[in-house]
């Protein structure tokens, strides 16, 4: 269970909203419940300051960690989940009472006291009561033992006898665990259950689709919520799971009959905030990243131009930062190495687009040269990451014209490198901005060189303004490029598609056209799909950040995943799966930006309002489920960062490696920008 404060400029970290069951480690079933908790102010609505504070003389003086602020948190906080937080910081530890143990959150102004009666949490005149009654299957439960609370460090636990309820303190808030150490008998069919005695001036609701609640005060107020019931099995599986609320009793319910033990919760924690050591306002840092491995990419493009858009010297003409995870872990750090193009100049925007590949970054600068753009490769240098540093080659297109913006997309995987130029003219000269992207391989000796194209690719049928390589995505022998169409009123528009081109035998030569073509079946002119692109494996995920889909907000946006058929290769085809979020605002643009490893799938929504602030933006984490992707409005995680505020456009580019997610928040501390590390 997390209890955490909302301030008006920060959502709760790590994901706004949640509560997680769990089952995992070495055998043990583990309940996680995830309830960070808001508080709705008087008359307008908006969420308040839980008011609760530490008991008076408790506080032990002890500055509170940052997370997610220009403060280095310290090793000791950033464990694999967020419970483990704080673990040796003197002002979360638990202390012994005469009547049980007590542990105060300074930082979400929250107290809870241990009895043998269960634990009590009180947030000013608020106060709530939980007691593990039971668990078992269906409505066959066993009781649990009475226990005594023992305190270590800041954990608190009950020992009842097979099962062991866990509570940690930390800076991300209080978090309540129940460890099984075996199936708790025969399932039949029913639900694995947990039941829960509630208690307090407060009332529960379950909310629509019951995966969350939300508790009322006597006067039928809402005053705190927690929303988002997930569960996962050893291979990854999704497993069904429901709330429900029985007069004073609240069960989770999770299907575990097909489920392979140990079921394991995907509950992802913001481990660290990238800055720049010379951000300055307008450099926009986080306009686009990337991630491979322990290695981190990120452009701070600084796109405007004199007095329009200014841009803080040195940067104006963009730069890409370099972060190399520590031995520790991620952490709160500023750049390992700094990438500029020798010939930068201001306006080069530089740094717009970027991609990495184990040792090898490419950085798109489509502002160069009048604007026919173009792309730099870096390869790491025997010493690192480390310093200030130069390309080692240049990417430009043979046919290069002013205007056509190479390098306003890239993507790289081994040796092969796409960039998109959305606005490249076509050869009858008519159809203006009909797009292309073009494909660069390493050469097979002495590396990467200053070089023009090995293939150019274009859409067979192309029209005026369609924008074919707004998007670009490679992997291995698979690149993916997308076609979002004008903007509505801008040109006669279609739905958006993406395009699959799957590398010849004879390799990346001439002049391709598409394999196949990939669009929504229900889509509408100007739902922009091919806005952003992303492949892995036999998967593409491409966003439609305008569409409006059945039973969400205006363009709340939403992204399509479609998986390569198992006979045949690529065909023309509409999506296997539509993914949107449960809480979806009004142009939110879900889908502006994608990225996939394997069988997870990140999504940003930059202009998504999270609590009252407009445009804060979030990312969303999909999970194929065992039986592979369906349509779903319900993501595995949420994205939100611990310090957000208006405006700060989190996800306006996002990027994802095994379980790490990266993403970035253009807006953050007037357009300076940061980037931000996600993992489990």
């Amino acid at each position: 269970m997390h209890l955490e404060k909302n301030l008006p400029f920060m959502n709760q970290a790590p994901y706004r909203g949640r509560a997680v069951l769990a089952i995992c480690g070495a055998m043990l079933v583990c309940v996680v419940m995830g309830l960070p908790f808001y508080a709705k102010a008087g008359g307008g609505g908006q969420p308040s300051s839980l008011s609760a504070a530490p008991l008076a003389g408790k506080s032990s003086g002890v500055p509170q960690p940052a997370i997610g602020d220009q403060t280095t948190l310290p090793a000791e906080a950033l464990p694999s989940i967020s419970g483990a937080l704080g673990r040796d910081l003197p002002s979360y530890q638990a202390r012994a009472l005469r009547s049980g143990i007590e542990a105060d959150n300074a930082r979400h102004k929250l107290a809870a006291t241990f009895t043998a009666q269960g634990v009590d949490v009180r947030s000013g005149s608020r106060h709530w009561r939980l007691t593990l009654r039971g668990y078992g299957y269906g409505d066959t439960l066993t009781a649990v033992q009475s226990a005594a609370p023992i305190a270590n460090f800041n954990r608190v636990e009950y020992q009842r006898g097979a099962l062991t309820e866990w509570y940690v303190n930390g800076p991300l808030g209080l978090e309540q665990g129940i460890t099984l150490q075996e199936r708790p008998g025969q399932a039949d069919g029913r639900p694995l259950t947990v039941a829960l005695a509630l208690e307090g001036n407060l009332t529960a609701t379950v909310d629509e689709g019951a995966t969350g609640l939300t508790l009322t005060s006597r006067r039928g107020r809402p005053q705190l919520r927690y929303k988002g019931l997930f569960a996962y099995d050893a291979t990854g599986k999704k497993l069904p799971a429901r709330m429900e609320v029985q007069g004073a009793r609240l069960l989770l319910e999770v299907e575990d009959t097909m489920a392979r033990y140990p079921v394991v919760i995907d509950p992802y924690v913001q481990q660290a905030m990238l800055t720049a050591s010379d951000a300055a306002p307008g450099n926009q840092m986080g306009a686009a990243v990337s991630i491979s491995g322990n290695t981190a990419v990120v452009g701070a493009p600084c796109p405007g131009n004199g007095s329009n858009s200014p841009c803080a010297l040195p940067n104006e003409a963009g730069t890409a930062y370099v972060f190399v995870e520590p031995g520790t872990g991620w952490a709160n750090m500023q750049q390992t190495a700094e990438l500029t193009a020798s010939d930068s100049q201001a306006g080069n925007a530089f740094g717009f687009a970027v991609s990495i590949s184990g040792n090898t970054i490419v950085v798109g600068a489509h502002g160069i040269s009048s604007s026919s753009g173009a792309v730099y490769v870096f390869v790491q240098p025997k010493g690192g990451w480390k310093g200030s540093l130069h390309e080692t080659a240049k990417l430009t297109a043979s046919d290069a014209v002013g205007q056509q913006v190479l390098g306003r997309s890239v993507s790289i995987s081994g040796n092969t490198v796409v960039a998109g130029s959305p606005q490249d003219p076509p050869t009858d000269g008519v159809s203006k901005y009909q797009g292309a992207a073009y494909v660069f391989v390493e050469p097979t000796t002495g590396g990467w060189v200053n070089m023009t194209q090995t293939a150019k690719l274009t859409s067979s049928d192309g029209v005026r303004l369609a924008e074919f390589g707004y998007s670009v995505g490679i992997d291995g022998d698979t690149v993916v490029v997308g076609q979002p169409s004008p903007l509505p009123g801008v040109q006669a528009t279609t739905a958006g598609a993406a395009y699959v081109f799957v590398r010849p035998t004879s390799g990346w030569m001439g002049n391709l056209t598409e394999t196949a073509k990939l669009t929504a079946s229900h889509g509408v002119d100007g739902d922009r799909l091919g806005n952003f692109v992303a492949v892995s494996g036999n998967t593409i995920v491409a966003g439609a950040p305008l569409a409006t889909t059945v039973g969400s907000a205006f363009q709340q946006g939403a992204a399509y995943v479609f998986v390569e058929p198992t006979t045949g290769g690529w065909v023309n085809m509409t999506q296997t799966a539509q993914l949107t979020s449960n809480d979806g605002t009004t142009k939110g643009y879900f889908g502006r930006s994608v990225a996939i490893s394997g069988d997870t799938v990140v999504v940003g929504a930059p202009v998504q309002t999270v609590g009252s602030n407009t445009g804060q933006g979030a990312a969303y984490i999909f999970v194929k489920p065992t039986d592979g992707w369906v349509d779903t409005n319900q993501q595995t995680a949420e994205l939100d960062i611990t310090n957000g505020g208006t405006n700060d456009q989190v996800g306006c580019r996002v990027g994802i490696s095994g379980t790490t997610a990266i993403v970035g928040a253009l807006g953050v501390s007037n357009k300076r920008g940061a980037a931000f590390i996600f993992a489990p």
